[in-house]
């Protein structure tokens, strides 16, 4: 037998079931760790010490016959690389070129597992024929029957008749989903696939047939219809999403989502996505003409997004467009709490550009309010345009930092003053380090311009000069610690930081975009208290704080992070927000903030702000973390904050009740109301073959503090795809540290 016929065998068993292929991309993040183990595969013919592209054929009985038909007979095994066939009965008619094995034929190719009754290659004609097979995918647990695959290998395709597919073990008789096609047709080499007649039944009952559909035969993408998604609302009533999925080219796609919102009507939506060399981006939108829910009116919402990059990776140009018809629009179709307290939608064009010793940031930057209850003049400035630019040059001495910082804006508003803003900061640092401390004095100007439109505080045409000096240093100690049988490296961290700022007054300077801070322990070594450059704080001040870790002298994770930071002020701050008064108080809030890895499974952190001088606490929060495995957490959050009036706790979790079953919820409270801002629960069941979600919530929708109750169902069949809304990316934004997935 010539090494050829070898060479048709192995490319026959390759195309057993091509199908399936879509199903091994899902595969190979799918968790198999519920089936069973699988039995009943005989082991795979072996050849001992075969070169590769050589054969090796042997039998109980063989008859050779030279320009004729040579048979073999009686556990017949061939193999050859990664391909082995074994049958009853082998004939290899030379003149025709023709390959018949006959009765009980198994073959093996890479990951695939074919057993049929008659297996035909015909070498002349490039064509294959399996008869009669059930195949397996050892890799992926894929497996079914086929009553007829017709392979041209020329074209590279094949044609499958009455054949079957499920990843799933027989229970009494019958797996948990089988599908099944009449016939199936399967281009390989532009890898998509179509089935005529398809028929999906679970437990053996038929729930879903379609006449035709097509599919990817691997990642590759394919025009067609994807999978629906369903849901409900007690606003907008059922909720079907049957999407259509167009493969443009290689480079471009769009997705079309017909949504029917049983309140409402129909909502038209469409995403067309594009890639290039160094750019890339979506242009999206929804309509939903004369919503039924709102006086027939025209609901709609555009979004537009562009990242290129330029000049060999030194410029990119990034643009978000956001835009809806009216302000109810996040509220009524948003799906989470995050975006229906949505209050604006940013627009901008950014475009970055830098070289060596140089940058340069520039945006035009606007945006659509969508809160009903703000006033047009509380909403932020729009930037037409800003521009930021930077320098640092090489240092002139071995201990001498030179860089300059600024920025040119031009802010409008309405009903409100407008103009532009110049700014041009210079500074210069001194810093001295050694493995065991930092000392960085630091000298800056601040220089700024206003030419303004309406200025109702003073002058027209303003001008600011403010210098400031600082002085950071600190300490790192440390020592080895042992504690019962763990041995950690232990350091204390004390940072001492001077900074000292004039009192010029600013009273008569609009405030475009400064605010403050929200204060925690990294703003206690910041140079201004406050956001921006409209106002810069006076301030004669030394900040004192303590770091301490224990770090593990193993792996040298860190274990345990504790500090601890307060201002003591040599003077009073004059310098305020046009809302604020001169601040008096000697030394500030008292800052303390700790992390610890408790044991593998418990974790703690808490941060405090205590305010001496009303004896007070301004801020307070807790996390506590309980994970004691994969897949089984336990979250519970506190979170406090003065003068807002805002305590809120949150807790949510993922609990397993056995091996499929698990319970899964969150609960934000706040406090102060009594109120549930947001909850939801569920249940998860996961087999081998196919897993369930089923997900109950309840949130504030509206900005009036209405509620609206949504209910999520998602199917998945394992190796083959899902039916319902995906719930996946919300779990795991709501509920830290999860991460199950089917």
């Amino acid at each position: 037998m010539s090494t050829k016929t070898i060479t048709w065998i192995a490319i026959a068993a390759s195309v057993v079931l091509p199908a399936a292929g879509f199903a091994a991309d899902e595969a190979r993040r799918i968790d198999w760790g519920l089936c069973p183990v699988e039995t009943g595969l005989e082991p795979r013919p072996s050849a001992a010490g075969l070169d590769p592209g050589f054969a090796a054929l042997e039998g109980d009985e063989a008859t050779l016959i030279e320009h004729g038909v040579s048979t073999f007979a009686g556990n017949v095994e061939l193999v050859r690389d990664d391909n082995a066939l074994r049958t009853d009965r082998l004939t290899y008619d030379e003149p025709n070129d023709i390959v018949d094995a006959l009765g009980n034929t198994r073959m093996w190719s890479g990951s695939i597992f074919w057993h049929g009754e008659h297996a035909n290659l015909n070498m002349s004609k490039d064509e294959a024929k399996l008869e009669r097979g059930y195949y397996r995918l050892t890799d992926t647990r894929g497996r079914g029957e086929a009553a007829l695959i017709e392979h041209d290998m020329q074209r590279d395709v094949s044609k499958l008749k009455e054949v079957s597919y499920t990843t799933c073990p027989d229970v009494n008789g019958q797996p948990s989903w089988k599908l099944s096609a009449g016939k199936l047709f399967l281009d390989h080499s532009e890898e998509w696939g179509s089935a005529r007649n398809v028929v999906l039944r679970i437990k053996g009952v038929p729930v879903f047939y379609t006449p035709y559909i097509s599919f990817p035969l691997s990642d590759r993408r394919k025009t067609g219809l994807l999978p629906p998604t369903f849901g409900s609302s007690r606003d907008s009533g059922m909720d079907i999403t049957t999407p259509f999925y167009w493969n443009i080219a290689p480079n471009y796609d769009a997705t079309l989502f017909p949504r029917y919102l049983g309140n409402r009507g129909l909502m038209l939506g469409a995403e067309g996505r594009y890639l290039l060399p160094d750019l890339g981006g979506l242009v999206a939108g929804t309509i939903l003409p004369s919503d039924e829910k709102l006086n027939d009116q025209d609901r709609w919402l555009v979004q537009f997004r562009h990242n290129q990059g330029f000049d060999a990776g030194r410029g990119r140009l990034l643009v978000d467009f956001n835009n809806v018809s009216d302000k109810q629009y996040l509220e009524d179709f948003g799906n989470s709490l995050s975006v229906t307290s949505t209050r604006f939608l940013n627009r901008y064009a950014l475009v970055t550009y830098g070289r060596d010793w140089w940058s340069v940031r520039a945006r035009v930057n606007s945006y659509q309010s969508v809160d009903r209850t703000l006033p047009g003049s509380s909403r932020p400035y729009d930037y037409l345009p800003q521009v930021y630019y930077f320098t640092s040059f090489a240092r002139p001495l071995p201990h001498v930092n030179f860089q300059v910082y600024g920025e040119t804006t031009y802010f409008d508003r309405a009903e409100s003053v407008t103009g532009g803003r110049f700014s041009v900061r210079p500074f210069v640092s001194f810093p001295f380090e050694t493995a065991g401390s930092f000392f960085t004095p630091r000298i800056a100007l601040d220089q700024t311009w206003y030419a303004l439109d309406g200025n109702e505080f003073g002058e027209d045409s303003l001008s600011r000069t403010v210098p400031n000096f600082s002085i950071d240093s600190g300490l790192f100690l440390e020592r080895n610690l042992t504690l019962g049988a763990d041995s950690f490296l232990h350091t204390i961290e004390p940072r001492i930081y001077y900074l000292y700022r004039p009192d010029v007054g600013q009273d008569d300077i609009p405030v475009f975009d400064s605010s403050d801070y929200d204060f925690s322990f990294g703003q206690l070594f910041r140079d201004n208290r406050y956001s921006s450059i409209d106002r810069l704080g006076d301030q004669n001040s030394v900040t004192l704080a303590l770091t301490s870790r224990l770090l593990d002298s193993d792996n040298g994770r860190e274990r345990l992070r504790a500090s601890v930071g307060q201002i003591y002020y040599f003077e009073d701050r004059d310098v305020v927000l046009p809302d604020e008064t001169a601040f008096t108080d000697p030394v500030s809030e008292l800052v303390a903030e700790a992390w610890a890895q408790v044991t593998p499974a418990w974790s703690v952190g808490g941060a405090l702000q205590w305010d001496p001088n009303e004896d007070l606490t301004q801020r307070s929060a807790i996390r506590l973390r309980y994970r004691p495995g994969e897949n089984r957490l336990f979250n519970f959050d506190y979170r406090f904050r003065r003068p807002a009036n805002v305590e809120q706790t949150d807790l949510s979790f993922r609990w397993p009740l056995n091996p499929n079953w698990a319970l899964l919820g969150r609960w934000n409270y706040s406090v102060p109301e009594g109120q549930t801002l947001e909850v939801f629960g569920g249940l998860e069941y996961e087999a081998c073959c196919w897993g369930m979600r089923l997900v109950g919530r309840r949130y504030i929708s509206t900005s009036e503090g209405e509620y609206d109750n949504a209910v999520f169902l998602q199917v998945e069949l394992k190796g083959l795809g899902g039916l319902g809304r995906g719930t996946s990316s919300y779990l795991k934004k709501n509920i830290p540290g999860y991460t199950n997935e089917f």
